[in-house]
């Protein structure tokens, strides 16, 4: 038994230029668990760009190293997607939210056997979303085929966006039937990972002050991720009364020079020599930053958030979270046992921002929209309190925290019941939906065959070109990039020119023939295009 991975939405190498966005950490994260925890799926193929191979291959050797077992890791390139699904029988493909998702309903159709189709979803908040969901069910769904949110907030809003998109349908869908393609399933983080340590030896390492209590903010420095003037304020509000308070943000700032406008705002308010703002945050490096503080917090206003991994990971560190009642936070932080939701408002004022999304720039209509999502800055500022002037409290709760990401949150629990989702293909073929539809294949030859000089055509001949000549006495070499490697069958090439050169000219249609006589698995396209392949390259040439 095996299942199929589209990695378009994970890179194992978090060292990248641009914002660290939690779906990427939370896709690293997913597959490390997966190989780690999965129980009855023999193999996992996981299929990549060529570019992306040797990122791939030191992921694979650095699970190893920590001892994931990586027997069932089976890494190839993404070119061989095709002729993996139409001769290979998989239980399943994982992989991003659509387009991936219905790009991969789409290749069903030309599966040698049907398989599931599931997608981890993240945001869902952008405005392309909704038509990639309505192309996504024209392409078919079945029973077995899943949008998995790890929230309940994310899944309700997911289930409008569907009912949205479903409006492209020839008949209207049911609610019932709309919430069979969801399912809930939480993120989770790995317990062990983020473990309690000596909070002095914590502060020394990131040479923070060893004296005061520290309030920790860690994730992307963006005022679309959350909004730190209304933190300041109350920060400032909190100073009066215990003035040997630090505020540290960390984290990666986007976009670049963020972190100066904020000093800005932070000296005019008068808090700028107690907050510390630290740029560069290995992700190896976090679990004794967490560790350094005594009050995690995290104010999020966007649409754009679903869940929140950095509430998870203070929890597993003992840490208590005040956070915004807002989206999936609520769902992970219990109000007065293990933290504090501050309250939120927000009304109906999208209107402007309904038509700016269209214009594609998701950065831009979430930030005007965030700036409309309110929370009570004075009950932030009575949390903050109620923590800072009370250390058993902080322990209670940091205690209380840690027992519920044991419980709920950790990859070990949560790995089986995605396995239990792809093991029901193994049961019986999921009724369909939604029937298929193929109208989104690109059919590139279709579309753009008036393109070239000649079209190529059954009766035309192949002839040997005096590089071709050259090549097959053994008198040239064939060079071919590393990249298309994973594609070209050097076997069928030299088929081609040792028959071509044995018999001096034989019709494309006689050559397509006698490939096939040579090796069934070989198509008329694939045969076609190392023709064109040869030709292109000097060695044979075609004759009407």
């Amino acid at each position: 038994m095996k299942i199929g991975i589209t990695a378009t939405y994970w890179d194992p190498d978090l060292r990248f230029q641009g914002a660290i966005f939690g779906a990427k950490v939370a896709g690293v994260e997913f597959l490390k668990a997966l190989f780690k925890y999965v129980q009855q799926i023999e193999t996992i193929d996981v299929f990549v760009s060529p570019p992306s191979q040797a990122v791939c291959l030191s992921f694979r050797e650095g699970l190893r190293q920590q001892g994931i077992p990586v027997h069932r890791f089976v890494l190839r390139p993404a070119v061989e997607l095709p002729k993996a699904i139409r001769n290979e029988t998989f239980l399943a493909f994982h992989c991003t939210p659509p387009p991936d998702w219905g790009n991969l309903l789409l290749l069903r159709q030309f599966a040698k056997e049907p398989f599931i189709c599931t997608a981890t979803m993240h945001g869902i908040s952008y405005a392309l979303l909704i038509p990639f969901l309505a192309t996504s069910l024209l392409h078919g769904v079945t029973e077995g085929d899943k949008l998995i949110c790890s929230s309940n907030a994310q899944r309700i809003a997911l289930l409008r966006l569907l009912s949205f998109a479903s409006q492209v349908l020839p008949q209207k869908m049911e609610l019932a039937k709309l919430e069979q393609i969801t399912t809930l399933i939480p993120l989770g983080i790995d317990p062990n990972r983020f473990l309690s340590m000596d909070k002095e030896l914590a502060r020394r390492q990131w040479q923070l002050p060893l004296d005061g209590l520290i309030i920790l903010y860690i994730g992307r420095l963006t005022i679309t991720k959350t909004d730190f003037l209304p933190l300041f304020r109350a920060f400032r509000e909190v100073l009066k009364a215990f003035p040997s308070c630090w505020l540290v943000l960390a984290g990666q700032e986007y976009p670049p020079g963020l972190t100066q406008q904020l000093a800005r705002y932070a000296d005019e308010l008068g808090v700028k020599d107690y907050i510390i703002m630290l740029t560069s945050i290995p992700e190896s490096a976090k679990p004794s930053l967490y560790n350094a503080a005594d009050i995690f917090v995290s104010l999020s206003h966007t649409p754009e958030e679903s869940f929140g991994i950095a509430l998870l990971e203070a929890m597993a560190c003992g840490l208590p979270v005040v956070a915004t009642d807002w989206d999936g936070y609520r769902e992970i932080i219990v109000d007065g046992e293990t933290g504090y939701l501050v309250p939120t408002w927000w009304g109906k004022c999208d209107e402007d921002f309904n038509l700016l999304a269209l214009m594609g720039a998701w950065e831009t209509d979430h930030f005007y929209l965030t700036q409309s999502v309110a929370f009570s800055v004075d009950s932030l500022v009575e949390m903050l309190s109620s923590l800072l002037q009370d250390a058993e409290k902080r322990r209670e709760m940091g205690k209380k925290g840690r027992e519920r990401i044991e419980k709920m949150f950790c990859w070990e629990a949560i790995i089986p019941h995605y396995e239990q989702l792809w093991l029901q293909r193994n049961k019986l073929p999921p009724d369909l939906i939604i029937p298929p539809n193929d109208f989104s294949l690109p059919r590139f030859w279709q579309t753009f065959s008036h393109y070239p000089t000649y079209e190529i055509a059954p009766t035309m001949k192949v002839l040997l070109t005096p590089l071709g000549y050259s090549l097959a006495e053994g008198h040239d070499v064939l060079l071919i990039y590393d990249e298309l490697r994973f594609f070209l069958d050097e076997d069928l090439l030299d088929f081609l020119l040792e028959t071509v050169y044995s018999t001096s000219t034989k019709t494309i249609e006689e050559l397509l023939c006698d490939a096939r006589q040579q090796n069934p698995s070989w198509s008329s396209s694939f045969i076609t295009y190392h023709l064109l392949w040869l030709t292109k390259q000097g060695f044979l040439t075609f004759a009407f």
